[in-house]
């Protein structure tokens, strides 16, 4: 409950008494509190996912990242919040990103792309994204999000591996043709 206390004044100006109006706020209360549990499984969960989470604003500027980008770019989050691609990037990554952005703000149920940045460690890596439109609650899109996982490592896997086959294939066509 919260009460507010108003002082009655008679015509002369002078006070004649007190009133008071309560107002029961424990709904309000009950909503604050579901809001922050949500905003605190929210933010364990981005905590904890494996693998690339952002939201950007229609400017194309960061307004939420996950920890797991953070420490693979080596960048601090608070450089690259309210930053673009541009700022970020190379300009070949950074037109790469924007374009997939402006197709998954443009369609409904978002888009699926491999994009292939230059990072911090100077080797292009292969990430598998999924990026879709943020809207609000009257359905204006507000911005793009996103999330991606790292394929580097399994696609240099799966090209060894093709190698090694295409090598097998070879020197077993080589021994049939010596034989």
């Amino acid at each position: 409950m919260t009460y507010d206390v108003f002082f009655l004044e008679g015509d002369d100006g002078q006070p004649v008494g007190l009133a008071t109006v309560s107002r029961d706020i424990s709904e309000r209360k009950r909503v604050e509190e579901a809001l922050r549990e949500s905003e605190e499984r929210f933010a364990s969960f981005m905590r904890h996912l494996p693998g690339f989470a952002w939201i950007k604003d229609t400017d194309g500027r960061y307004v939420f990242l996950n920890e797991t980008i953070e420490k693979s770019l080596q960048i601090p989050r608070e450089k690259m919040l309210g930053a673009t691609d541009r700022d970020i990037f190379d300009a070949r990554s950074a037109a790469q990103f924007q374009t997939n952005d402006a197709e998954a703000l443009a369609s409904e149920g978002g888009i699926t792309a491999v994009e292939t940045p230059m990072q911090i460690d100077g080797k292009q890596h292969q990430l598998l994204v999924n990026k879709f439109p943020i809207k609000d609650a009257k359905g204006a899109r507000t911005g793009v999000g996103g999330v991606a996982i790292d394929v580097t490592e399994r696609v240099e896997a799966q090209t060894k591996l093709q190698e090694a086959l295409d090598s097998l294939r070879l020197a077993d066509r080589s021994k049939d043709e010596f034989l």
